[in-house]
């Protein structure tokens, strides 16, 4: 039997985690995003609370987790850390590009 694999995107709605910070009526937003592996949390602890007052009164500041969980499985616990595409450095590709999240990222900042 022949293996015929196509792939297609579809549009789907997904949830977005989010941290909201600093004035949330603020006429500017600062969006932080984490790096591969990462989550909203961390960037916070790392980036975020070390900014100055200054920078947390003149911009609300949005910190998404990224839209594909990449779950940490232990023995009675899973912790999630996520990332906003996936590269596959073996075939130097994209395996899940960048316009699935620039689309959600675009959606989230209109909602």
């Amino acid at each position: 039997m022949e293996n015929n694999t196509s792939r297609i995107n579809v549009q789907t709605t997904l949830p977005i985690d989010y941290i909201e910070m600093g004035n949330k009526n603020a006429e500017q937003t600062l969006l932080v995003l984490h790096g591969f592996a990462q989550n909203a949390e961390q960037i916070k602890e790392t980036l975020v609370d070390k900014l100055a007052d200054e920078v947390k009164d003149k911009f609300r500041i949005l910190i998404p987790n990224g839209i594909l969980p990449i779950p940490k499985i232990r023995p009675k616990v899973i912790h999630y850390r996520y990332s906003w595409y996936f590269f596959d450095h073996s075939k130097g590709s994209y395996h899940i590009d960048m316009q699935a999240p620039i689309m959600a990222l675009e959606n989230f900042l209109n909602t």
